[in-house]
């Protein structure tokens, strides 16, 4: 079953600025367009209850200052996605400037808790061209079931740290 749809819509010229606590910027947000957290999983358990759907939506111009330091991107994307299920469908990412496209930690609370969600994250069909990425275009900090299948990736910059330069990027590579 699906929890909630978030179909056929235009999300455009959103802006995030940061702040600086000493040498490290932050994000006044975590996400600059759709937060999406503890939605389709048990709250107890993390075992799948139902699906939210995000497809046939634009998300153009938009920007999130991108955090640096100890702070991993998956914190600073366009679509942040925490201990849910969610299928990320037929959706045109054109011109944005973030820490990541969409961001996925699917511990409950904080890293290394617990409790972590079986939901899975689907990403199908999707365009991801002329944005600028200061790190991965994907961020799975905790993703255990991700699929990325069928979707176009061109003209994208990727302006990021090194450790957190890539298409994709699991957990936070570089930090011991």
């Amino acid at each position: 079953p699906t929890s909630a749809q978030i179909i056929n819509n235009s999300f455009s010229n959103f802006v995030i600025s940061s702040t600086f606590a000493g040498q490290i910027r932050l994000s006044e947000s975590d996400a600059a367009v759709l937060r999406i957290l503890g939605t389709g999983v048990n709250n107890d358990t993390g075992a799948v209850t139902s699906t939210v759907l995000v497809s046939n939506n634009n998300f153009t111009n938009n920007t999130i200052d991108a955090t640096n330091g100890t702070i991993s991107t998956w914190q600073s994307s366009l679509i942040g996605i925490q201990f849910s299920r969610v299928d990320i469908f037929n959706n045109r990412f054109q011109s944005n400037s973030t820490g990541a496209m969409i961001g996925v930690d699917q511990w409950k609370g904080q890293p290394n808790a617990s409790l972590s969600s079986a939901g899975e994250i689907r990403i199908f069909g999707n365009l991801f061209s002329a944005n600028t990425n200061n790190g991965p275009l994907i961020h799975y900090f905790n993703a255990p079931k991700t699929r990325f299948v069928n979707n176009t990736v061109v003209n994208n910059t990727m302006n990021g740290d090194s450790n957190l330069d890539a298409y994709f990027n699991y957990g936070l590579p570089g930090i011991s």
